[in-house]
């Protein structure tokens, strides 16, 4: 109960700095708590509230329609998107850190060891952009419509990084013998950056689900005809 409490002081705080998902996420996680769902009732009302309210008055004096814009209902936007598929916001934003820095070493890594090469059809790039699709999942405890997103972004950005980095590593070798001339051949033939957005997206939303897979097998090879069963 006094884990509760201060749940409910630090809901209290991010709501009065209008931090409405993150307030949420606590609420949500203490269904039998009925303070909390008489509060999570109450955020419903207020958002909406707020999501209706007219915008506030023009600036005056001379500045750039980027600074017009108001950064509160951009917020609130954003926000309410989050809320409808149900996104943690935080683990949202780590599982992004960890697909960049994972994007930029995995090209560091490729671009050392030449890789993927005539001999060794191998490439990091790849491999991170699998490991990262079901970060979220994880990180999160359940596969549900936010993870199904999070997984296509980031095989995404890690991709994506893997490929900026190569490409300025690597450049354009020139020499037959260069550990990189296999790799720009592939890279000229097959790879540019719409084929990278979408097979970084596709790896992603198949590792996502491999791991959704992965706890049905061990029942399935149980139910073989012959196995024995203890």
């Amino acid at each position: 109960m006094e884990n509760e409490r201060e749940t409910l002081v630090r809901v209290r705080e991010l709501i009065g700095q209008k931090k409405y998902t993150e307030a949420r996420a606590l609420l949500e996680a203490m269904p039998d708590n009925p303070t909390a769902q008489e509060w999570l009732a109450k955020l419903d009302d207020l958002v909406a509230k707020e999501a209706a309210s007219p915008s506030s008055p023009a600036r005056t004096g001379s500045s750039s329609p980027l600074s017009q814009i108001d950064m509160d209902q951009v917020s609130e936007k954003v926000q309410a998107a989050l809320l409808r598929i149900e996104m943690d916001p935080i683990i949202a934003v780590k599982v992004l850190i960890v697909a960049a820095a994972s994007g930029v070493l995995a090209g560091l890594l490729d671009a050392i060891l030449g890789l993927p090469g005539g001999v060794l059809m191998f490439s990091f790039g790849w491999l991170v952009a699998a490991l990262n699709g079901p970060a979220y999942a994880i990180w999160r405890g359940r596969i549900d419509k936010a993870s199904v997103i999070a997984s296509a972004v980031a095989g995404i950005v890690a991709l994506l990084l893997w490929y900026i980095v190569v490409e300025i590593i690597v450049g354009e070798p020139d020499f037959e013998d260069s550990p990189y001339f296999f790799f720009q051949g592939i890279r000229e033939e097959y790879m540019n950056l719409i084929d990278v957005f979408l097979t970084g997206a596709v790896v992603g939303l198949l590792s996502l689900g491999w791991y959704a897979l992965l706890p049905l097998i061990p029942n399935r090879i149980e139910d073989l005809p012959g196995r024995k069963k203890e």
